[in-house]
């Protein structure tokens, strides 16, 4: 996790924590995302994109933007550039299961305004990156992205699903958002907590099967909850329990819960 110019780990299990890196000179840190196979991971430093191996003692003497540009064993992502040699602004970036393909976050013109869009590339060659989609943009419409064009956060699958929600309220809460780059179509304002606004923070469990997100209803005085349901059900209809919570939990209205995930053990 990301606290300050530092990025910190902590083991589950014994509940040790253990120091990664720390980036002084950087203005701040968007996001740290190690691949699927743990070998390499996304760096947004200052909002340029680094990928470079998981090597946790280079990491440790890494300081400044020119030692992750010497880490790193791909030009193309080091940091990411447009055509003309300027650094593609970055804010999250998420990897298909097989580490062959990257999704990020990036700020781009659309229709004149800076927008937030998500760019989907094949990395499987650092001589050249393919860019297999971009969204929203031309693809599908989200509510109000036209006044307030920012996605805060998204979930992808590692496949071919995404997720993501409207900017609608409360820094960040809206209409909950599907994607398939596979077929081009997307599932717009889905809610399935009572067909009604609004949700944030959608994460897809790491064998794709579930989903969990924050929901909380539009109105005076609304409790955030969190719901974790199968994907396959969330259109069916039927009503989902939320997540037992201790009281007074979540009462902050503008609160980023952000769940992360991970695979359950054999057996469970």
């Amino acid at each position: 996790y990301i606290s300050g110019k530092c990025i910190w780990a902590i083991e589950i299990e014994s509940g040790r924590l253990n120091h990664v890196a720390c980036f002084e000179s950087a203005q701040h840190i968007d996001d740290f995302s190690i691949s699927s196979d743990g070998t390499k991971v996304a760096i947004s430093v200052t909002s340029e994109l680094f990928v470079v191996p998981y090597d946790r003692e280079q990491l440790a003497e890494a300081r400044h933007r020119n030692d992750l540009i010497a880490m790193s064993e791909c030009d193309q992502l080091a940091p990411h550039q447009t055509n003309t040699g300027a650094s593609v602004v970055v804010t999250q970036a998420r990897w298909s299961t097989d580490d062959t393909r990257l999704a990020i976050n990036v700020k781009a013109p659309v229709n004149g305004i800076q927008s937030d869009l998500i760019r989907f590339y094949d990395i499987s060659s650092c001589q050249y990156l393919d860019k297999i989609d971009e969204f929203p943009a031309t693809r599908f419409d989200i509510d109000g992205y036209d006044d307030t064009p920012y996605i805060q956060n998204f979930s992808y699958d590692g496949s071919y699903l995404f997720s993501m929600v409207s900017y609608t309220r409360n820094d960040g809460f809206g209409h909950l958002y599907f994607y398939n780059t596979d077929l081009h179509r997307a599932d717009s304002k889905v809610n399935p907590i009572d067909g009604e606004c609004c949700y944030r923070d959608p994460q897809f469990s790491p064998d794709g099967h579930y989903i969990i997100f924050a929901y909380q209803p539009y109105v005076v005085d609304a409790v955030t909850q969190l719901y974790y349901v199968p994907y396959a059900t969330l259109s069916s209809g039927g009503t989902f329990e939320p997540i037992p919570l201790p009281d007074g939990f979540l009462t902050n209205r503008t609160v980023k819960p952000q769940p992360a995930l991970r695979p359950a053990a054999s057996g469970q």
